[in-house]
């Protein structure tokens, strides 16, 4: 999904992603919904303010760290 220009086989991966988990149920959440919060220094910058939770999928992989900067 986030290679691809098009965004009719970006619709196209990301209902496959959802086809794949519904069938293999990888992950079983006991509390759904959970909120999440990351704890950054102020000048970190470009950090999104809302994510996945870090214990499923990895602190900052959906997070697009290579986008994050800090202020001089």
């Amino acid at each position: 999904m986030q290679t691809t220009m098009s965004e009719d086989e970006r619709v196209k991966a990301g209902k496959e992603i959802l086809r794949l988990h519904a069938e293999n149920i990888w992950i079983i959440g006991t509390a759904g919904g959970v909120p999440s919060f990351n704890i950054v220094k102020n000048n970190l910058r470009n950090v999104p303010e809302e994510s996945a939770l870090a214990g499923a999928y990895g602190w900052t992989r959906f997070q697009r760290p290579d986008q994050f900067f800090w202020k001089k």
